[in-house]
């Protein structure tokens, strides 16, 4: 590397130490390799300085003794809320953290939903977007009004369940919130791209599916419901794109955020760019995230090897491909 070179990597934020390490094979380096080599240094911001916080998750991922853990919690109060939505018609319950959580119980099994709704919101986790807090709940059967069985018509007890922790001061996003001018447009990009990646269906202008929360005088959105992921919880058959139209890009308030379209153009070649390192750490982290799936789910090993096509090099570049064409036609 020449002096002046150096010099001029030097100035935009790179140090010696991040130089990304050379591969001396021309093979394919194996997924480690390739992990270690990520951590020193390609993830950048628009002005060319690296990303503190994708570093350390990628520092995380190579910590070979580093497992999910994931809290199991118990109900310590009745249920006092049953969301009356279209799908899941999830409860909300007091649980023995002291804390509020909203609960999605199996509706059959194996629990292909719970599933689906753990893979996507670690992978989302992952992604650096913002999440509710999760764990595995399971309700006490004293905790489980009369009337509440009878509306759900399901059996809660006995039965571990995902549960998502309130967040508090949020609300719904939807096409009449008034503050779309201070939500952060970025990570709605960010969102959008990974529903094409996860190829969530579920997302779009009927149905956000996002949660608004004042943070340092902007509003950022929280990503909540991916129990139909994978074309609708379809990932037994091999995965396919979303339509344009099952994409937040097609939203009436994607038009309102994105008024600035010169600096549209900034974060899409940004959010394009960190695209890769995204699947990356996911898929460092994979067999961690399976491995904490809970086997009071039923047997569901037939289908981590379907969350492999993710990875692959013809489906990102599919992904990026719909990303930037559903752009161009819904927001240009």
């Amino acid at each position: 590397m020449s002096k002046s070179f150096a010099k001029r990597r030097e100035r935009q934020g790179f140090s010696k130490g991040y130089e990304r390490e050379p591969t001396k094979n021309k093979k394919r380096a194996s997924l480690t390799d390739e992990c270690k080599n990520y951590r020193f240094g390609i993830v950048a911001s628009w002005n060319g300085v690296l990303n503190p916080n994708l570093l350390l998750s990628l520092s995380l991922i190579l910590c070979k003794e580093s497992k999910m853990k994931i809290c199991r919690l118990e109900s310590i109060k009745a249920i006092d809320k049953v969301y009356d939505t279209s799908g899941s018609r999830p409860v909300r319950v007091l649980c023995n953290d002291y804390k509020e959580y909203v609960c999605k119980y199996p509706e059959g099994f194996p629990a292909k939903k719970l599933f689906y709704e753990y893979i996507c919101i670690s992978f989302a986790r992952l992604w650096e977007l913002y999440c509710p807090e999760f764990c595995f709940v399971r309700i006490n059967k004293e905790h489980i009004p009369d009337s509440v069985l009878r509306s759900i018509k399901r059996p809660l007890y006995d039965q571990l369940c995902f549960g998502s922790q309130v967040v508090p001061d949020t609300e719904d996003l939807n096409n009449r919130t008034a503050s779309l001018s201070s939500v952060n447009s970025y990570n709605f990009l960010k969102i959008a791209l990974f529903d094409i990646w996860v190829a969530n269906e579920d997302r779009h202008n009927g149905n956000y599916n996002l949660l608004c929360r004042a943070v340092d005088k902007r509003i950022e959105l929280y990503v909540i419901d991916h129990s139909n992921c994978f074309n609708t919880g379809s990932l037994e058959r091999d995965i396919y794109l979303i339509n344009d139209s099952d994409s937040i890009l097609s939203s009436d308030a994607a038009l309102k955020i994105f008024r600035n379209k010169q600096e549209l153009k900034l974060m899409l070649a940004n959010v394009s760019e960190n695209f890769e390192n995204c699947v990356k750490i996911c898929e460092c982290q994979l067999d961690n995230i399976l491995t904490a799936v809970p086997p009071e789910w039923g047997n569901l090993q037939n289908l981590y090897p379907r969350l492999r096509p993710l990875f692959t090099e013809n489906w990102q570049r599919q992904t990026i491909e719909a990303f930037k064409q559903y752009i161009q036609i819904q927001l240009f």
